[in-house]
C-alpha cells in the first residue's frame, strides 16, 4: 500500500520531470490561432486571372513571377501549356509548351531547384523524354537533354543541371547547359550508395554541387564533375545494415549556407552540420525526429533552422549550436514546403493539397493564421508582400497586397 508521503514524493518527481520537459524545449500545443485577423480585406486587392478548372499558381522562389500549369482545356481537352505571368500585375510573360505537349513535370520548391538565381531558366522533367531548360522570358527552349532527370536541379548561375531517375540506380549526371554536353556521370563508390539520389543541392557560387545517395553526401566540382570529397558520417558508416531497413535514416533534403562553407543535411534521426571544405561534422542537432524528413527552411539571418516531418511536427534548432528552440505542432503529415518571412518573425507551413496552410510565431511558435478547408486555395509569396487566392468554385486567381509579417 502506497503511503501518503509516498504519494507526495511521487507527484513531486513527476512534477520535476515534467518541468524539466519545458524547460528543454518549448512544445506549443495551441489548437486555435491567436489572432482572427485575415491576411487581406477587399480594398488590397490588385489583379484577377482567368485560368481553367483545376488550376492552382504558383509563385517562383524570389516571389517575382506567377506560373501555373495549364494541362486542360474547359472541356476536358488537352493542352499542356505552361504560362508565366508578372507577380506585380498579373501580366502575361510567356505561355509555351514544354515536352511536345506531352505529360511533363516541374518540382519546384522554396530554393533554386528548378529555376536559376537570375530566374530567366527554368527546368522541366519529361520523364522518361529527358529535361528541357527554357528561357520563359522569351518562352524559347534553349537546351534539351536525353537523360531521365525525375527531378531536374539547374545551378544559380544557370550554366549546370543534374539530372537524377527515382526509378533506377542509374548514377546522376551532370550537364552544361549552354554546350548541350554531359560533363560527366555522378557515381557513389559505396554499395549502399548506389541507390537513386534523394537530394541535390548547388552551392551558392554553382562550383560545387552535394548530392545525397541514400546516406552518403558527396561533393563534386561542377566544371570538371571531379570528386572533391565525401561527408565523413561514421554514424552511417558503422551502422549500415540498420540503416538500409529504417527510412527514417535517409537524407531526404539538405542545403549550403548562404557563405558555401556549411552543408545542413536532414533526416528523420537527426540534422547535421557539415564542413563543406573539409567533410568534417561540425555538430549534430540534440535531438532529432522520429519519422521521414520532409523539408527544412533556413531564415534569413542564418540563426535558425526548420525542419519538418511526418510525425506532424516542426522544429525550430540554433544554427550555432543544433540544440532545439521548441517544437510547433501541425496537424497533417506531409509537408509540400515551409519558408520564413523576409524578416524571420514568422513561418509557413504548406500541406500537399490544398487549403493547408499556416503561419506560426517564431518567438513564441503560435499559430497566426490558418487556412479554412474547402474554401480557397491561398498561397503566399515568398517576399510575403501578396497572396494569391484561388476560389474553387470560380475559375479565377485573385491576388491581394499583403503585410501579414512585414
Amino acid at each position: 500500500m502506497i503511503k501518503a508521503n509516498d504519494e507526495n514524493i511521487l507527484s513531486q518527481m513527476f512534477f520535476v520531470v515534467f518541468l524539466s520537459f519545458l524547460l528543454s524545449a518549448e512544445v506549443i500545443t495551441q489548437k486555435k490561432p491567436e489572432t482572427t485577423r485575415d491576411l487581406y480585406e477587399e480594398r488590397d486587392f490588385l489583379w484577377s486571372l482567368n485560368v481553367n478548372k483545376g488550376v492552382i499558381a504558383r509563385f517562383t522562389p524570389s516571389g517575382n513571377y506567377i506560373f501555373y500549369n495549364d494541362m486542360f482545356g474547359p472541356n476536358g481537352e488537352h493542352k499542356g501549356n505552361l504560362t508565366f505571368v508578372m507577380s506585380k500585375s498579373g501580366e502575361v510573360v510567356s505561355r509555351f509548351v514544354p515536352c511536345s505537349g506531352e505529360e511533363f513535370s516541374m518540382y519546384i520548391y522554396r530554393r533554386n531547384e528548378a529555376f536559376n538565381a537570375l530566374e530567366n531558366l527554368v527546368a522541366i522533367s519529361c520523364f522518361a523524354k529527358g529535361v528541357e531548360i527554357w528561357n520563359f522570358w522569351q518562352g524559347k527552349i534553349i537546351a534539351r537533354f536525353s537523360s531521365r532527370g525525375d527531378e531536374p536541379s539547374i545551378s544559380p548561375d544557370g550554366t549546370r543541371v543534374v539530372t537524377t531517375d527515382v526509378l533506377s540506380t542509374d548514377p546522376p549526371e551532370l550537364w552544361d547547359v549552354e554546350n548541350q554536353q554531359r560533363i560527366a556521370f555522378l557515381p557513389a563508390s559505396s554499395t549502399l550508395a548506389r541507390r537513386a539520389p534523394l537530394a541535390v543541392s548547388f552551392s551558392p557560387d554553382s562550383n560545387r554541387v552535394a548530392i545525397a545517395y541514400y546516406v552518403d553526401v558527396y561533393i563534386w566540382d561542377t566544371r570538371s564533375g571531379r570528386l572533391l570529397i565525401k561527408l565523413d558520417d561514421q554514424e552511417a558508416s558503422s551502422d549500415r545494415n540498420w540503416i538500409d531497413q529504417s527510412p527514417e535514416s535517409r537524407i531526404y533534403d539538405m542545403s549550403f549556407t548562404s557563405d558555401g562553407k556549411t552543408i545542413i543535411t536532414g533526416t528523420g534521426r537527426s540534422i547535421k552540420f557539415w564542413d563543406a571544405a573539409t567533410g568534417k561534422l561540425k555538430f549534430t542537432t540534440s535531438e532529432g525526429h522520429k519519422n521521414l524528413l520532409n523539408d527544412l527552411a533556413i531564415s534569413p539571418d542564418e540563426k535558425i533552422l526548420a525542419t519538418a516531418t511526418k510525425d506532424k511536427v516542426i522544429k525550430l534548432w540554433d544554427m550555432k549550436t543544433g540544440k532545439l528552440i521548441r517544437t510547433l505542432l501541425k496537424p497533417y503529415e506531409s509537408t509540400q514546403n515551409i519558408y520564413f518571412s523576409p524578416d524571420g518573425t514568422c513561418l509557413v507551413y504548406r500541406a500537399w493539397g490544398s487549403q493547408r496552410e499556416i503561419i506560426y510565431n517564431v518567438e513564441t511558435g503560435k499559430i497566426l493564421w490558418q487556412g479554412k478547408y474547402g474554401t480557397a486555395d491561398h498561397v503566399i509569396s515568398p517576399r510575403w508582400d501578396m497572396v494569391l487566392i484561388k476560389d474553387f468554385k470560380q475559375n479565377v486567381i485573385r491576388a491581394y497586397r499583403m503585410e501579414f509579417c512585414r
